[in-house]
Formats: C-alpha cells, structure tokens, sequence
C-alpha cells in the first residue's frame, strides 16, 4: 500500500469506531498511526519522539498533540466507539476507572491495520489461486 492508501485505510478504522473526525485529536491520532506503522520502533518513544514529529506536521507542539489525542479517545469512549473495541477484540479498552494510553491505543490501531492489511493480501492469494484474477 502506498502512503495516501495507509492514510485512507487509517480513517476508516478510526470511523467505524466512531472517533469524530472534525476534531485535532483525530488527525494527530490519524498521523501517529501512520508514523508507527510505517516505523514500529517508534511505538517505544510515542512521548519523546511521535508527539513532537507530529506537532511538527501540524504546527502544533508536544503537549497539545497529546492532550488533542486523549480527548479524541475521550470523545470516542463517551459515544460508544470503545465499546466496540471492547466486544471484537475481546480486550477492555477503557472502563471508568481504567484507561489504555495514547501509546496503548496507537499500538492497538497499528496492529488492527497489519492484520487488515494481511486479510486483503490474503483475499487477492485466494482470487489468485481461483483465477478470478490475472
């Protein structure tokens, strides 16, 4: 997949699980993911290194980066998005006096996009092997 596929595949993820899409939190978040995707290692540093590579992309700073993400996280708990995450990954997410970390949820959404990824190459094996494709 090339970058703006990353991107696009990254926005549906987070809109099936109803993030709002016309909050700063939703972009960072969105272009955290894309950075921790395409370098996993980054997913150890998310306070030192993602927050401020992605103020630098959207003209922000660290601290707001953060807090932007945690409110969309926030956001999403409060309109049952986590909720879903809770029932099709059979992980507790978020419960009131329990929160997974900006870190955390980065780390789950990367995941959840490798494994979407290894479904459609699998699907395009399959359609391959069927001839249904040349």
């Amino acid at each position: 997949m090339d970058e703006s596929e990353i991107v696009q595949s990254i926005t549906e993820v987070l809109m099936s699980f109803k993030f709002q899409t016309d909050i700063n939190g939703f972009e960072y978040l969105r272009s955290a993911i894309l950075l921790c995707y395409q370098d996993e290692e980054l997913k150890n540093n998310i306070s030192k290194k993602v927050y401020p590579m992605v103020a630098e992309m959207h003209n922000s700073n660290a601290q707001t980066v953060e807090r932007g993400m945690r409110t969309a996280i926030e956001n999403c708990y409060n309109s049952g998005g986590l909720l879903e995450i809770n029932e099709v990954f059979g992980l507790i997410v978020y419960k009131n006096d329990f929160k997974w970390t900006n870190g955390e949820m980065i780390s789950l959404f990367v995941e959840i996009l490798k494994i979407k990824e290894k479904r459609q190459l699998l699907n395009e094996k399959l359609l391959l092997l069927k001839g249904e494709i040349k």
